[in-house]
C-alpha cells in the first residue's frame, strides 16, 4: 500500500493554499474551514500514475478538514498505518507543521519508508537535511519520477541511491543524490485527474494545460518551480481532458497555468476545437493581459471562458522594469480596452495588484484602488509580496542582510513568515516601513470594497469602510503620525 498524504495544518486562523504559487504554496489569515477547497495537482497525478501501475494506493487529504491534531488524521485514514511507503506533500508555509507530522507518523508506523515531495523542498533542503527523518526527498516534479522511483525501490528493504535526478536517498544518515538536476514532467503523457473520487466531490476543480513562463518576473515563484521553458499539452489533449471532466459532471475547470495565453495559436486551436465539439463545460484561466490579441479574446469568450485572472501589479513603468516585467501595461488605456472586450463578451476579469514593490511609495499605493476602479475590474486583489527562497528578491535580501537572522535559523518562525501574505516584518520597498505597507494594503482593500460594482454593502459596512479609509488616508499622508501609531501598537503588544 502506498499512501499519498496532505497533512492537516494545525495552526488556527490561517489558510494554506498548497497548489498556489506554482505548487510552492502560500498562507494568509482566515478561517481554513470556510476557505475554498482546492486540490493539489501533483498529488492527484501521482495517485493516478500509481493506480495505473496496478498498485494499491490512497489519497489522505486533510488540508480542508477540521482536524484538531494528527491523531484525528490517522482515525480518518487508518490505512496509513499499514502502508509500506508514505509520501508527504510539503509547501513553503507548512514545512515545520509537516515535519512534525512526519515524526508523528514514524512513531505510528516505524517500518514505513517516508518520502517528502513538493516544489518547496528544492530551495529548503536545509531543514530536511537537519531533521533527517525522511528516507527519500523528491526535488524533481513528482509526476516525472514517481513511476521510476517506485520501480527502483518497491522491492528494496534498504535505502539505495536511486540514481534518478532530483531524488535524495538517506544512506548512513546522510542524503545522497546521483544527479541533483531536477526532472520536469512531460505534460503530454499525464493522465486525467481523479475527480471521480468522493473525496473531491466538493473541491474546486483545477487542471493544467501548460507549465513554464518565459517572462521571469523577479517576484514570481513559478520560475523557481517550472522554469522559463514553456511546456504544454496539445489543443486536442486539452479538449479530450475537458470532455472527460464534463462527462463526470464537472461544471467548471480552472486552469492553473502560469500564463495560459502565452502561445496564442495554441489558445485559438483549443477554442476552435471546443466550439467544434460543442462542449458546455465552463473554464477559467490566468494570463498576461498584454499578450492577448483582440481576436483571441473574442474566441476565448465564444469557447465559454467565463473568468480570466490578470496581473496588473502596478501601472508604474519604473516599478515594472525593476521587477523585469514587460511594461506595456503602463499604458493603462490599452489594458482597459482589453478588459472591456472580455466583459463585453460575458467574461469576468479579476486583477491582481502588488503593494510594496521595490521602489514603491505612498503615492503608488494610494493610486492602486483608483486604477482598479478605472479598469472596471470585476474584482481586485491587493497583496504584499511573498519572499520565496530562490527568487531574485529573496537572494537580494540575504545579500543585503535585510532578513532577520532569527527567521533564517528558527524553523517554526521561518515557516510562519516566509511564503505568507501580510505576515512579513520587512518590505521590498526601501522607502516604506512595514506598518505603512500593511495599512496601505488594507486601505486599498477597503477602498475597493466601496468601489466594487458586484457587491452592495450594507450601511454598517459602508460606514466601517468609510471611516477606515479616511483614517488610513491621514496615516498614509503623515509619516510622523504613522510612526507614533506603529510604536503604540508595539507597546500594546
Amino acid at each position: 500500500m502506498f499512501a499519498l498524504c496532505n497533512p492537516p495544518y494545525l495552526k488556527k486562523n490561517r489558510v494554506v493554499l498548497k497548489d498556489h504559487g506554482g505548487g510552492i504554496g502560500y498562507a494568509k489569515q482566515g478561517d481554513k474551514f470556510k476557505a475554498r477547497k482546492t486540490p493539489i495537482l501533483d498529488l492527484l497525478y501521482g495517485y493516478q500514475i500509481i493506480k495505473k501501475m496496478g498498485l494499491d494506493t490512497i489519497i489522505a487529504d486533510d488540508q480542508h478538514m477540521p482536524s484538531e491534531n494528527f491523531e484525528d488524521f490517522i482515525i480518518k485514514y487508518p490505512e496509513i498505518i499499514n502502508s509500506k511507503t508514505i509520501f508527504i506533500r510539503f509547501s513553503q508555509p507548512t514545512i515545520d507543521n509537516d515535519l512534525n507530522f512526519a515524526h508523528f507518523l514514524k512513531k505510528k508506523n516505524y517500518k514505513a519508508k517516508l518520502v517528502a515531495f513538493g516544489p518547496a523542498i528544492e530551495n529548503n533542503k536545509k531543514w530536511f537535511f537537519e531533521d533527517n527523518i525522511f528516507d527519500y526527498l523528491i526535488t524533481s516534479e513528482f509526476e516525472a519520477v514517481i513511476e521510476s522511483f517506485i520501480n527502483k525501490t518497491k522491492d528494496n528493504h534498504e535505502n539505495i541511491d536511486v540514481e534518478i535526478s532530483g531524488i535524495f536517498s538517506k544512506i548512513n544518515k546522510k542524503y545522497v543524490c546521483a544527479d541533483t538536476q531536477t526532472i520536469k514532467a512531460d505534460l503530454q503523457s499525464l493522465p486525467n485527474l481523479p475527480y471521480h473520487l468522493e473525496i473531491f466531490k466538493d473541491y474546486t476543480k483545477f487542471a493544467i494545460s501548460s507549465r513554464g513562463c518565459p517572462i521571469g518576473c523577479t517576484y514570481c515563484p513559478y520560475i523557481l518551480v517550472q522554469n522559463k521553458k514553456f511546456r504544454f499539452k496539445t489543443a486536442e489533449q486539452v479538449i479530450d481532458e475537458l470532455t472527460y471532466y464534463q462527462n463526470l459532471g464537472v461544471e467548471t475547470i480552472i486552469f492553473r497555468d502560469p500564463n495560459f495565453g502565452y502561445n496564442q495559436q495554441r489558445v485559438r486551436d483549443i477554442c476552435e476545437l471546443y466550439i467544434q465539439k460543442k462542449l458546455k463545460i465552463e473554464w477559467e484561466c490566468e494570463t498576461v493581459l498584454n499578450t492577448l490579441k483582440d481576436e483571441t479574446i473574442v474566441l476565448m469568450c465564444k469557447a465559454n471562458c467565463k473568468l480570466v485572472r490578470v496581473g496588473i501589479e502596478t501601472v508604474s513603468p519604473e516599478l515594472l522594469k525593476l521587477a523585469k516585467r514587460p511594461s506595456k501595461l503602463a499604458d493603462i488605456q490599452v489594458a482597459k480596452n482589453k478588459i472591456d472586450l472580455f466583459q463585453k463578451n460575458k467574461c469576468k476579469v479579476y486583477g491582481f495588484f502588488v503593494i510594496g514593490f521595490e521602489g514603491d511609495n505612498l503615492k503608488s499605493i494610494k493610486t492602486a484602488p483608483k486604477v482598479a476602479k478605472f479598469l472596471n475590474l470585476d474584482k481586485a486583489q491587493f497583496m504584499t509580496p511573498n519572499l520565496y527562497p530562490g527568487i531574485e528578491q529573496y537572494q537580494k535580501f540575504i545579500d543585503e542582510k535585510k532578513l532577520d537572522k532569527n527567521i533564517l535559523s528558527n524553523r517554526e518562525l521561518y515557516s510562519e513568515i516566509i511564503g505568507t501574505h501580510a505576515k512579513i516584518n520587512f518590505s521590498l520597498a526601501e522607502n516604506i516601513d512595514t506598518t505603512t505597507l500593511h495599512i496601505g494594503k488594507k486601505y486599498c482593500e477597503r477602498m475597493w470594497n466601496l468601489y466594487n460594482k458586484n457587491e452592495k454593502l450594507p450601511l454598517k459596512q459602508f460606514i466601517k469602510y468609510f471611516v477606515f479609509t479616511n483614517v488610513a488616508k491621514l496615516l498614509l499622508n503623515n509619516f510622523r503620525i504613522l510612526n507614533k501609531f506603529r510604536i503604540a501598537i508595539s507597546e500594546n503588544n
